[in-house]
Formats: structure tokens, sequence, C-alpha cells
């Protein structure tokens, strides 16, 4: 799905107050997508800015990441991860969408760039 599909479907970009309130105290879980397309994974993301998580290769276990995050003042969510072997986990700071009740992420805020379901629970 696109940032533009989300927009004229009713969707909407969420503000930083938004994704603050999505994400702290929450577990965000989704595909990692980019270049490790099967790759799963579930993190919480703790309201102290602290963030612990694993991984699954096609559901087999991949590793664990601990760090912190941030949601910036153009209400990007940024995480700061390094997995169990010492190596930073590269992702960028991204904007969130909300279209019903599913969220979406992207990098960029852009109408045709592509955006990955992200889910929620606590």
């Amino acid at each position: 799905m696109t940032v533009g599909q989300i927009l004229d479907g009713g969707g909407k970009k969420l503000s930083k107050d938004e994704v603050l309130k999505l994400v702290s105290g929450a577990y965000m879980s989704g595909t990692q997508g980019g270049r490790f397309p099967n790759i799963t994974f579930r993190n919480l993301y703790a309201p102290n800015g602290s963030a612990d998580g694993e991984a699954w290769n096609k559901g087999v276990p991949y590793g664990k990441v601990t760090g912190t995050w941030l949601v910036n003042d153009q209400g990007q969510f940024c995480p700061d991860l390094t997995n169990a072997r010492g190596h930073k986990v590269t992702s960028p700071c991204a904007y969130y969408f909300s279209i019903g009740d599913r969220y979406y992420t992207s990098v960029t805020d852009d109408r045709t760039a592509f955006a990955i379901e992200r889910k929620f629970s606590r």
C-alpha cells in the first residue's frame, strides 16, 4: 500500500502526540521489509524510551534487540536498536499513518512511498 492510497482511503498521518500515545508502552510487530522481507519482529517500546524485542526468520528465532526510541518534532518515530551481536539495526526515522484500526509506517510522507503495516498491542 502507498501513502497516497492510505490518505485517499480516508486515512491520516499521525501527529507527534498521536505517535507517542500509540507507541509508548506498546508492543509493535510486523515484517522488517526492505532487504529482509522474511524477518518478523515484536518489540516493546517502554514509556521511559527504552526498547527490547526479538525477531524471527520464517518463524525461526533470529535474535534479540535492545535500545532506545523517541518521536521527533516532525512526528517521526526514531528507534535506535542494537542486536545481540552488538551491530546497529538500521531503522530510519519514519512517519506513521492510520486508516480505520490499522497502522502503517513509511520513511517519507510522499504519496508514492510504500507503507508497511504495523500492529500494536498492550
